[in-house]
């Protein structure tokens, strides 16, 4: 819808011009912006809409850790669809033997890799640390 005639109007009425984030704490002020131009959602939305497609997932070849925000149906990702993310997933052209698709339960938070919002890095740390041994056969020297 944003993306369509009226999108951008709507969604300034609705948000205004600026999309304050509520977050706002000091740490997370440091790393992150705090507010974004409204007008943005309707490029984000083309993007999506235009390139994120099963056709544009199968050129992917390469390996891929997919790591989310998952715990049930009232605890996940509220940023980006889980059900989106795993529909990626499976339509990649990476072989299946190069793939790894691990929820992260108690990470609480879209930003699963941060201090400031994750609340289960070492999950995340660990995921990583698999991936480069078992898939990329990466070793510590």
């Amino acid at each position: 819808m944003l993306n369509n005639h009226w999108g951008l109007q709507i969604a300034e009425l609705i948000e205004g011009k600026q999309r304050k984030v509520d977050d706002t704490t000091a740490i997370y002020a440091q790393y992150w912006n705090d507010q974004y131009a409204t007008k943005s959602l309707v490029q984000l939305e083309e993007l999506v809409e235009s390139t994120m497609k099963e056709a544009t997932f199968k050129k992917v070849k390469q390996p891929v850790l997919l790591l989310y925000y998952y715990k049930d149906k009232q605890h996940q990702d509220r940023v980006v669809k889980v059900s989106a993310m795993r529909r990626m997933f499976k339509q990649l052209g990476t072989p299946d033997r190069l793939k790894r698709e691990v929820a992260i339960p108690e990470a609480g938070d879209h930003v699963i890799g941060s201090y400031v919002k994750s609340k289960d890095i070492k999950s995340v740390e660990a995921a990583c640390e698999n991936f480069l041994k078992e898939v990329m056969h990466m070793q510590e020297q």
